[in-house]
């Protein structure tokens, strides 16, 4: 009874206030711990030409080159594209925490906390220019839009086109994009139902099998150095060419180099100490999440079986560890999705089964803290100076007149 009446003594405007301040006060701090400059390995894939054959990864290149303004092509340029794509991903996070507060409560403190004070903000925030943040985006969108019809249209031909981008970014988000557009199908009309989810299991199979073609496909070294060569003809930064190894790997020869780099981390037993413990600091914050989407699909749809499936959808980025040593990268996003998942259903009327559940503030403190003492292995940036203090001192250097707006 008194967790009772303290939960709906912080269920007053006042207090959903309070609580969304404290959330994003702690969200803002695990970006300020990780945010850094783009590094030379997202500048080279922003970099890569056209060619008259296909190549994987080569479409957001082509693109920047169709437009023809050589000015894109600097450095400075592709930083200012990364943190606007970094501010709007960010952006909508938090506009979902404030929204999703608002509208339910404290139950949903828990989940939103584990999120805010975990890794993943602090990770994510750290590699702006990757082009995975494009298929977040994507899938925010879809996240916002209420009608099928138009939900359908953006995540169709969103991935679509990602595919040619990175392939990649199809496995870490279209398996919740599609539970996002099934679950809009089950409260809408019956009679559209079967044709409608017929048509979105198609669409996921065929970008899936479309994702898995093009990450099989490769080309030979020399049309590889080709590309490097178009590439570096754009600017005088020395590219990173260990980024055209992969044109001429698929997806075996990925494998086959995951598994030699796995042994040899395994041959080092404090690195493979460390591995684990960043593996599992990642994915407990996901864990916790993923229990709380499980308790909440279980009360929205009734079933179990369901849950269980709708709950691991955002965990699909995981599947890329068998292939991919980007380890913290995956388990990065795999927490973002959970988080996404967390506020769809909350969304859906999951809300409800958080209610008077007696859950350990306590423990979630404890995370909390634990969280913020852990040091994660960071990107190097090219620009060797803190983006904060950088920003700051050229907006006073704009403000005083040293220096112009650029």
């Amino acid at each position: 009874m008194l967790y009772i009446g303290l939960e709906q003594r912080m269920d007053s405007v006042g207090a959903k206030r309070i609580i969304t301040i404290l959330v994003l006060a702690v969200f803002v701090f695990g970006v300020a711990r990780g945010i850094n400059f783009p590094n030379i390995w997202t500048y080279t894939h922003y970099l890569f030409p056209c060619s008259e054959f296909f190549a994987k990864r080569t479409a957001f290149g082509c693109m920047v080159e169709l437009v023809g303004i050589q000015g894109l092509y600097t450095y400075e340029a592709f930083v200012y594209y990364c943190f606007l794509v970094l501010f709007v991903f960010l952006l909508s996070l938090a506009w979902l925490m404030v929204t999703t507060i608002a509208r339910d409560g404290f139950c949903v403190f828990p989940g939103i906390f584990v999120f805010c004070a975990g890794l993943a903000p602090v990770y994510l925030s750290n590699i702006p220019g990757y082009f995975d943040f494009l298929g977040a985006l994507v899938l925010l969108l879809g996240i916002s839009i209420k009608s099928f019809r138009l939900k359908f249209l953006v995540v169709f031909f969103g991935y679509l086109c990602l595919v040619f981008v990175h392939e990649a970014i199809v496995i870490i988000f279209i398996p919740l994009a599609i539970v996002d557009l099934l679950m809009t199908i089950y409260a809408a009309d019956q009679k559209l139902q079967r044709k409608r989810v017929l048509l979105v299991l198609i669409m996921g199979f065929s970008i899936l099998i479309l994702a898995l073609a093009v990450a099989n496909s490769s080309i030979s070294p020399e049309m590889a150095m080709y590309l490097l060569a178009g590439a570096q003809e754009k600017t005088s930064i020395p590219l990173d060419r260990g980024v055209f190894d992969v044109f001429s790997r698929d997806i075996d020869d990925n494998r086959r180099l995951f598994l030699w780099w796995w042994g040899l981390v395994t041959l080092e037993s404090g690195w493979l100490a460390g591995i684990k413990g960043y593996i599992g600091s990642f994915l407990l914050g996901a864990l916790i999440i993923s229990a709380l989407n499980f308790k909440m699909a279980s009360h929205v749809y009734g079933s179990k079986l369901l849950a269980v499936t709708i709950s691991l959808a955002p965990l699909s980025a995981l599947a890329l560890l068998f292939v991919a040593y980007d380890i913290i990268r995956w388990a990065a996003w795999a927490t973002a999705c959970s988080f996404c998942l967390y506020v769809i259903l909350c969304a859906r009327g999951g809300a409800v089964a958080l209610r008077s559940q007696r859950v350990s503030f306590v423990l979630i403190i404890l995370f909390a803290l634990y969280q913020t003492t852990i040091s994660i292995p960071l990107l190097v940036p090219r620009e060797a100076k803190p983006v904060i203090p950088a920003a700051v001192s050229y907006l006073h250097s704009v403000l005083t007149g040293a220096e112009p707006l650029s």
